[in-house]
């Protein structure tokens, strides 16, 4: 029984822990219906600007590889979730958008991460739950 684990006492078990609490959370606020999602594609189409931006700098805020990075960005184009054209002002880059799939599974993904937070919020309390999250904030953007 997982209850009866002892689990280390540091950091890195919590946010562990945590990150599969999340995905496990999460999953009865998602349309599990959508082929092949999976959380980076969410964090990418999250984070990517509606201009777009290059495959580097969305590695850069993701902290992986510009190969890990674009892999997913293969998959996801193959899925009609994202264009990638090259660059007008550098035609040596490449410059991803969301297209207009990709535009509802983002908005998808963003009601299903604030409905997953509001019962968290709900479970510590709302102040609690706002002081956690600053302090996340700070020290993962730190």
């Amino acid at each position: 029984m997982f209850d009866q684990v002892t689990l280390p006492d540091h950091v890195f078990s919590r946010l562990d822990s945590l990150n599969r609490r999340a995905g496990h959370d999460i999953r009865p606020h998602l349309d599990l219906t959508i082929e092949g999602m999976r959380g980076t594609f969410g964090a990418l189409l999250g984070m990517l600007p509606t201009d777009g931006a290059r495959p580097s700098e969305l590695a850069e805020a993701m902290r992986i590889s510009k190969q890990a990075v674009g892999q997913r960005l293969v998959e996801m184009e193959a899925r009609g979730w994202i264009t990638i054209n090259p660059d007008p002002i550098d035609k040596r880059a490449r410059i991803v958008t969301r297209t207009p799939a990709g535009d509802e599974i983002k908005a998808m993904s963003e009601q299903a991460i604030a409905a997953m937070e509001r019962n968290w919020a709900d479970q510590v309390g709302a102040d609690r739950y706002r002081v956690f999250k600053e302090v996340l904030n700070e020290l993962a953007l730190g």
